[in-house]
């Protein structure tokens, strides 16, 4: 098994509340975004609504 730390890739960016690097695809449908990881009060969802402009 190898371990190791994958670098981001296109498109992924750094949850500021959980630090999980995420990609907008996790967040489910554009009209009904959820954090991934089930947080009430994600910020990570206003940065993909705002990628989607």
């Amino acid at each position: 098994m190898v371990e190791g730390v994958t670098a981001k890739r296109e498109g992924e960016f750094t949850c500021t509340a959980c630090f999980m690097i995420v990609h907008p695809r996790q967040f489910g449908r554009r009209d009904r975004l959820t954090c991934p990881v089930g947080d009430d009060d994600c910020p990570a969802i206003a940065v993909v609504r705002a990628s989607e402009s």
